[in-house]
């Protein structure tokens, strides 16, 4: 079988904690009219990135997170009742008003069939997203729960060296200008995992050596004593 992009998981260090968190990794730099297409395909609780911190872009990679505390913007994109409400209201999820309005009339934990509404609705969109611009890689902080997601992963793990490594090393190639934080938070959470849980060889962790130093001279976060 072969899988249209590597799809990988791993806990992320720092100032990730309960957020939503997935990064993907594009085979070339994505046009501005694509990255506008992408970001009106991307789920609303996912737009926490380009609504507080102007986005998420680097010329081959997309951070695309939640807010610290996902549920009540899950909840008013995928709740009809939630969602007729903040429209009546004129209140967006990523608003100054949002929260206080929010908790003044609903409860904060998401329903079963909400957060199940969310999970679809990422897998669409990453499918979608790989139509727009071809993806290398796709990263979420989490396993998503959804055949064919946990035998996907297995063959994207088992393929480190031959797939995954080369498009991080491509993708720093070309960082571009903006904040490095996100991606050198995701890059460093996937190469810490295969270290932890692989079988590198010599080659492959010279590679990610390297790969450290690019990171952090180009203003990213490498910090590999987390990893024991």
């Amino acid at each position: 079988m072969t899988d249209p992009f590597a799809y990988l998981i791993a806990p992320v260090e720092h100032h990730f904690l309960r957020a939503v968190n997935t990064g993907l990794y594009f085979i070339d730099p994505v046009d501005n009219d694509r990255r506008q297409t992408i970001e009106e395909l991307t789920p609303p609780p996912l737009l926490h990135t380009y609504r507080k911190f102007g986005g998420g872009w680097a010329p081959c990679f997309l951070c695309a997170t939640s807010d610290e505390w996902p549920e009540p913007h899950i909840r008013a994109t995928y709740n009809e009742e939630i969602a007729a409400f903040m429209k009546a209201k004129g209140v967006a999820i990523f608003s100054d008003d949002f929260d206080d309005l929010f908790s003044e009339h609903f409860d904060t934990e998401a329903e079963d069939e909400e957060v199940e509404a969310f999970v679809d609705h990422i897998d669409r969109w990453v499918h979608a997203v790989h139509g727009v611009a071809p993806l290398s890689i796709f990263f979420c902080q989490e396993q998503i729960e959804r055949a064919p997601y946990p035998d996907w992963e297995r063959r994207s793990f088992a393929r480190f060296e031959e797939i995954v490594l080369p498009a991080l090393v491509r993708a720093w190639e070309n960082p571009g200008s903006g904040s490095k934080v996100c991606s050198s938070n995701v890059t460093f959470a996937i190469c810490g995992r295969y270290l932890a849980e692989g079988d590198p060889s010599s080659a492959a962790r010279q590679t990610i050596d390297d790969l450290g130093r690019t990171v952090l001279a180009n203003g990213g976060i490498w910090n590999p004593d987390l990893w024991g």
